[in-house]
């Protein structure tokens, strides 16, 4: 393909296009130049007969030449050609030569050949030469080469218009719809392809959740048969057990209702086999906005999915057995620390003291491993019954006074609701959660500062506890990442404070397995404001 057909995007069909025009042309030359011809009898020799004759022997030669020349070539000399024929028409006859048509038709196919913007340009050049060719008779600086009067009553100028111009006319509406069908039909199939050997498995569905369309990954994976219109896709369950996954929630189906989703946590059984997918889904919306069909696309996460089971156990078991020695270790120095053994120096002391705060950070570092781990795998059962809120408030401020005091940072509750209130919740876990809170806000406070509780009532059934810190914020870039485990925004502050980097994807997941909701807000001028929302006993 040469360089202008690359810079054009004039492909193997504009060629086809082309070559078919050009061959059509030399048959309508092979018809329309005698009939322009007899019109000598009644208009005697025009010099327009003569650019006639030229240009016919002209189209024959490229028509039979026409599977050499490249688009390069072809698409200016026909557009020529049709110039050609119309300018010498208006030029001996006026508007009422055929010649109006056949400029026209020039632009018509330099659109098609090239662009609609070339198009437009040569409509608009078509219309400025005709206005000066206007000016030119009505200026009589130009006039007829034939008496139109006899011109225009004589039946062969109607017989050369009307045919001429019916089957050039004809001729190129054929073509460009022909061109059109098989550029459809190329780009149809081309995308199809693309579609079909991308490794993604896709399935289009149908306002009516049928299969529409599947690509052989997708095929494959969920055991589809070729044929469309397929409403069964498989029977999903929920990773890990054999609860029917409610298709409802499946992101496929969403996607038909306009929403858009993405899911990690489903198995589909297949020939016999549970395989763990990941779904993505989103609707594609017709120009009222409303759903018209969906694309899903499935990964196979088996394998990974395994990796991380056997990553998750390798680190569960290591923790255990390092959590036995570790409380060995952590109550023998907490005995060395209390004299118990005996008075230690100022030296030893400090040394032990050094060890003992050591071993609290790793034993605190295990015990998150192990309760996200437990959460990931669905080990870590839940009491739910109704919690009176306030006073599992004010037992966790004063159990952390001691903690908030280790960086001169004191907790203030400045928004209660009633003493009587309950949510739904455990206790023991709604205590880990705001309690991770509370221990951050403290961390993150300068020296002096208060980190702030509120309870508050939100829509009548949510009860709300709000911790607000006096801190520098959260970074803007870190915001998405802040409850992914061991995620950090700034490590170097974080290790000077001490951290696992675990404790908000715990406390995210602690509260969503409550039924209920965690957000935040920062600014680095006001502090970060994180509040969790459970739901309301009546």
């Amino acid at each position: 393909m040469d360089r202008w057909t690359n810079i054009h995007g004039l492909g193997r069909l504009r060629h086809e296009f082309l070559d078919q025009v050009w061959r059509n042309l030399a048959w309508l030359t092979l018809v329309l130049v005698p009939l322009s011809l007899f019109r000598i009898k009644f208009t005697g020799w025009l010099p327009l007969y003569g650019v006639h004759l030229v240009l016919a022997v002209a189209v024959l030669l490229i028509a039979l030449n026409r599977k050499r020349l490249s688009v390069r070539y072809k698409a200016p000399l026909l557009v020529a050609v049709f110039w050609g024929v119309g300018i010498s028409g208006v030029i001996n006859f006026g508007l009422a030569s055929a010649g109006l048509w056949w400029l026209l038709m020039g632009a018509v196919v330099t659109g098609a050949v090239y662009n609609l913007r070339h198009g437009v340009i040569m409509g608009i050049a078509v219309l400025v030469v005709l206005l000066l060719f206007m000016l030119a008779f009505s200026s009589g600086q130009l006039s007829t080469r034939a008496d139109l009067n006899v011109y225009n009553t004589h039946p062969a100028s109607w017989v050369n218009m009307v045919i001429g111009t019916a089957l050039c006319i004809a001729v190129i509406v054929r073509s460009i719809i022909l061109y059109h069908q098989s550029l459809v039909r190329e780009t149809e199939h081309r995308f199809q392809q693309w579609v079909e050997d991308m490794p993604a498995a896709m399935v289009v569905l149908d306002s009516d959740a049928r299969v529409s369309f599947a690509n052989a990954p997708a095929r494959e994976l969920l055991g589809l048969s070729d044929k469309p219109g397929v409403r069964y896709l498989g029977n999903f369950y929920r990773a890990g057990s054999d609860t029917l996954y409610p298709l409802e929630d499946l992101p496929m189906l969403r996607a038909l209702k306009g929403e858009q989703g993405k899911v990690d946590d489903v198995e589909v059984l297949v020939a016999g086999r549970r395989i763990a997918l990941q779904i993505w889904g989103k609707p594609c919306l017709d120009w009222r906005g409303k759903a018209s069909f969906a694309i899903a696309t499935f990964e196979d996460i088996t394998e990974r999915r395994r990796a991380e089971t056997m990553k998750s156990e390798f680190v569960a078991t290591v923790s255990h057995e390092l959590r036995t020695p570790l409380t060995s270790i952590h109550g023998s120095l907490g005995l060395l620390r209390s004299g118990a053994l005996g008075e230690l120096n100022d030296k030893m002391q400090s040394v032990v003291t050094i060890a003992g705060n050591n071993t609290d950070r790793l034993l605190l570092l295990i015990n998150d491993i192990l309760d996200i781990q437990k959460i990931t795998a669905g080990h870590m059962s839940f009491n739910i019954a109704p919690v009176a809120v306030m006073p599992l408030v004010r037992r966790q401020m004063d159990e952390l006074a001691t903690y908030a005091s280790q960086f001169g940072v004191s907790y203030r509750l400045s928004l209660a609701v009633a003493e009587t209130e309950k949510v739904m919740a455990d206790e023991h876990r709604l205590m880990q959660a705001l309690g991770n809170l509370m221990s951050n806000g403290a961390k993150f406070s300068p020296a002096g500062g208060l980190v702030t509780l509120e309870v508050s009532i939100l829509d009548e059934d949510k009860v709300c506890i709000t911790v607000s810190d006096t801190g520098t914020g959260i970074p803007e870039h870190f915001k998405p990442h802040i409850f992914e485990p061991f995620s950090q925004a700034d490590t170097s502050s974080k290790r000077g404070r001490g951290g696992t980097g675990l404790g908000l994807a715990i406390t995210k997941d602690l509260i969503e397995h409550q039924q209920g909701e965690i957000s935040f807000t920062s600014d680095p001028q006001l502090g970060t404001r994180f509040s969790i929302c459970l739901p309301r006993v009546r």
